[in-house]
């Protein structure tokens, strides 16, 4: 967002109202119609809100930019400490922090960045604020919204299948980025939470108000997802755990050991809603399909036949029959990336390489070879077929390079 520097415009979170400033503001310039005041300090940096971009239970996030240097946009999240103890927000909040910030030390990783906060030492002063990278694009539920209305052939297709798989795979490699080396479950992954970026059209997920920090002795508590319609079975209100037969999948031992699923669940949910273009308005409460669960499967299942069985089982109702880890499911797909692109000779930019290949060579000692598709194997054995041939290319390159001039 640019600004003409002898006009800003800034929220007031106080009355929801707009400042229009000619002037360079300062920490004490408050909110003409409230009294409040609109800037925020944050690290010894000042902060003002330009708008509101979501509200949770336990507070808000806004767009915001930083004085002097308006011309860059970031995320504030602002947490009512009136509705939750400080401490026990605080110290969820240093393990979001702490997770963000292992995250950032991966390259290309395509989560916000973190950027400084800020906590109350006692309970009269201000709410806790976490400033964070501002990921400028729209997300792909405005996508879809854009794509539906665009719609003027009668053709009931939203994204080819082609697209989608492209969507899977920046989402995959960013969720095991997130669990492996953040140690962080998102818990809120929806069409809202996945931005393309406008710089590098990448998608990245967003928004870790939802989130847990895996730790040695996590504790899994009761939670109550974000948005209700994303959530797995398991951990819905609405389901009857004991009548579902999902009660074993309940204790911490369970709920430790298929952790990843339930992100993985979510992201089902998302790809299907944007395949079919429309939610499942019913909720899951047993194991046996009912007909409008079956009705919009199998409309997924008709508009990407080639994904229809991977989202099956990452919707799988119990935890154990579902993928248990994001690489799995990255692997099949750019198994399918690979497969499609072959058919034009673009097939070798799916291919692993480098870490992407190590971490994939981990998953596949871990897992017995008669689990693992046959095209799987087949893609791994030509990404270590291409990854020798560059290495190889870059050794000769370098050679030739130190060869001495006759």
């Amino acid at each position: 967002m640019l600004f003409n520097q002898s006009s800003k415009e800034y929220f007031c979170r106080g009355c929801g109202k707009k400042n229009l400033l000619r002037l360079f503001p300062d920490a004490k310039i408050c909110c003409s119609s409230c009294g409040e005041r609109l800037g925020l300090v944050v690290d010894n940096s000042l902060y003002f809100l330009l708008q509101p971009l979501g509200h949770g239970a336990y507070g808000s996030v806004y767009q915001a930019c930083r004085e002097p240097d308006s011309q860059r946009s970031y995320g504030i999240k602002i947490f009512n400490k009136g509705k939750i103890d400080v401490n026990c927000l605080q110290s969820s909040l240093n393990k979001e922090i702490e997770g963000l910030q292992s995250l950032q030390k991966v390259n290309n990783v395509r989560v916000p960045k973190y950027i400084a906060h800020s906590f109350p030492t006692s309970e009269s002063e201000a709410d806790c604020v976490i400033i964070l990278e501002f990921i400028d694009g729209d997300n792909l539920f405005q996508e879809l919204q854009r794509r539906q209305a665009q719609k003027t052939d009668g053709n009931f297709i939203i994204f080819k299948e082609e697209e989608i798989v492209i969507f899977l795979i920046d989402v995959l490699e960013t969720i095991h980025i997130v669990h492996t080396i953040g140690k962080i479950l998102h818990r809120d992954i929806k069409p809202q939470n996945i931005v393309r970026k406008t710089s590098d059209k990448k998608l990245y997920l967003v928004d870790f108000g939802s989130s847990k920090v895996l730790n040695d002795h996590a504790e899994y508590t009761e939670v109550v997802y974000q948005t209700p319609a994303y959530a797995p079975p398991e951990r819905s209100q609405d389901v009857d755990k004991e009548k579902a037969g999902l009660s074993k999948f309940i204790d911490q031992e369970n709920l430790e050991k298929h952790k990843h699923t339930r992100d993985l669940y979510s992201l089902g949910i998302t790809i299907a809603y944007l395949i079919t273009g429309k939610s499942c308005n019913t909720n899951r409460k047993d194991p046996f399909p009912n007909e409008e669960w079956e009705k919009w499967m199998g409309d997924v299942c008709e508009k990407a036949p080639k994904l229809g069985t991977i989202l099956k089982k990452m919707l799988s109702f119990y935890p154990s029959d579902r993928y248990q880890s994001a690489l799995e499911v990255l692997l099949i797909v750019r198994t399918i990336a690979w497969k499609i692109n072959q058919q034009d000779n673009k097939g070798d930019e799916w291919l692993l390489q480098g870490w992407w290949l190590e971490e994939a060579k981990k998953q596949f000692k871990r897992t017995n070879d008669f689990l693992i598709a046959s095209s799987v194997q087949e893609f791994l054995k030509a990404s270590q077929e291409y990854e020798r041939q560059k290495n190889k290319e870059r050794i000769i390159g370098l050679l030739k390079s130190q060869k001495p001039n006759k």
